[in-house]
């Protein structure tokens, strides 16, 4: 029991530090690090903060995850402040879709300070429940941007406006190369993804109902 309302005491402390705007987690977002002279406040990392800023001006210019996770690979990005002790380089520069689309999502690189992004669901509990980014609770202006908010609500906007990809049974396509292509690059199989694509509403010259075709392409 005592250990109990320790753990509460804890876990509250730590939530008040949060809604207060102060970094309490554990590894700083990739562009950003920890003040030497404030504790809980963030500063920009002079390493890897150029790294976002490039990320962000691809995505303005329209670039796709995809695009941009290959264009970092091929400038020989490393995805860590300090290399990994592998022999593999690859992995060193391995992005990927899903991490620039993190990066992207995150308040953090326009000076904001998000509170929490899971809540635990019990004091001894190691399952989390993930919050909608739509019930993010986002305190503005905690420390210096590395992109401009009127960038970054720009940069959700493209986001929020590409087609969403099809998944589970609404794929109408099985991947038949599953497991057995590979990307040259960095090694990893390659998947297969769909999308709606082409015009909808009726045809102004024959009054049909237009549908949208099924698109599919691999990416790693």
């Amino acid at each position: 029991m005592y250990s109990r309302d320790i753990s509460k005491k804890v876990l509250a402390g730590r939530m008040t530090r949060s809604r207060q705007g102060k970094f309490g987690g554990g590894q700083p977002p990739l562009g950003l690090m920890r003040d030497p002279e404030e504790r809980g406040h963030l500063i920009l990392d002079p390493d890897t903060a150029p790294t976002i800023r490039k990320i962000y001006d691809l995505a303005l210019n329209g670039w796709g995850c995809m695009r941009i996770a290959k264009q970092l690979m091929e400038d020989k990005i490393p995805i860590t402040r300090v290399k990994s002790n592998t022999e593999c380089d690859v992995n060193y520069y391995s992005w990927g879709s899903a991490r620039i689309s993190h990066i992207l999502r995150n308040p953090f690189y326009k000076g904001a300070h998000l509170v929490c992004r899971t809540h635990q669901k019990g004091i001894r509990s190691n399952t989390y429940d993930i919050i909608p980014r739509e019930e993010w609770e986002v305190l503005e202006g905690c420390h210096e941007a590395i992109v401009s908010p009127e960038d970054w609500e720009k940069v959700q906007e493209l986001i929020d406006r590409r087609p969403p990809i099809m998944e589970g049974n609404a794929c109408p396509f099985y991947n038949l190369f599953h497991g057995i292509i590979y990307c040259a690059t960095c090694g990893k199989s390659m998947q297969v993804r769909y999308e709606k694509v082409g015009r909808t509403g009726k045809n102004r010259f024959t009054g049909e109902e237009r549908e949208p075709i099924d698109k599919a392409y691999y990416i790693c």
